[in-house]
């Protein structure tokens, strides 16, 4: 018999691995709107996710092992953790029909559709949001740095001024929630029940104050990817 113990083998990731960091709405409007997040799926056999509005999305994790990227991420959250309590909540105020809003379908150049943004409410721009990527930028900096890697700041910035369109994902480079992911345009008129006077599951989300953010593992970034996709912790937006 050979006894142990065995020489820890490290696992080489294959890929890039990107994080996230989410708004969360609070209950009881969270579980309502995971309700209809679920029926869409369900009715258009796409995945489901955590309601959420993205505060930084795609960051990419400079380690190159599994491990390593497990320390990464708890690091990061650590930093996050510390710096974003101060902010006391995020109010997240949504453009409604009565206002010229409502849910709409995002197009790329050409005319094609963003799969993470084929289904959206936009949220309106508001200094505590923009307080919120600012301090993820700082804390993503930080423990980059550790590391011997590093995250651009200044991508945010615009000489003295926040950049938003810099900030925000495109093609809408604007804070919003998302209700399904597919690239199919006709998500928006998915409805309750079959028949042709059912309401549509697709409404603006009700206005709210978030006071939780989630830190989570997208990769890979994609439909599919989205069955991958794996939470890794939650933090407080308030002290």
């Amino acid at each position: 018999w050979i006894v142990g113990p065995w020489p820890l083998v490290e696992v080489v990731l294959q890929h890039v691995m990107k994080i996230s960091l989410w708004l969360l709405p609070p209950e009881p409007i969270l579980r309502i709107l995971q309700s209809n997040i679920d029926a869409i799926a369900s009715r258009t056999s796409l995945p489901t996710f955590v309601p959420h509005v993205t505060i930084l999305g795609g960051i990419v994790c400079p380690a190159e092992t599994e491990t390593g990227s497990d320390q990464w991420a708890d690091d990061l959250l650590a930093e996050l953790r510390l710096a974003l309590p101060c902010i006391e909540g995020i109010p997240c105020r949504f453009r409604h029909k009565s206002i010229g809003g409502g849910p709409i379908v995002v197009e790329e150049k050409g005319g094609s559709i963003k799969w993470n943004q084929s289904c959206i409410s936009v949220m309106e721009r508001n200094d505590r949001f923009r307080r919120a990527i600012e301090l993820t930028h700082g804390a993503v900096g930080k423990v980059n740095e550790g590391m011997g890697g590093s995250l651009n700041s200044d991508v945010i910035q615009n000489g003295d001024e926040f950049d938003w369109l810099t900030a925000l994902k495109p093609p809408i480079c604007e804070p919003h929630y998302s209700h399904a992911y597919g690239s199919d345009r006709d998500l928006l008129y998915v409805k309750i029940g079959n028949d042709d006077d059912s309401p549509l599951l697709v409404q603006t989300p009700p206005d709210f104050v978030s006071q939780e953010a989630m830190l989570i593992w997208t990769y890979p970034p994609s439909v599919d990817g989205v069955f991958n996709w794996k939470e890794v912790a939650r933090c407080k937006l308030v002290r």
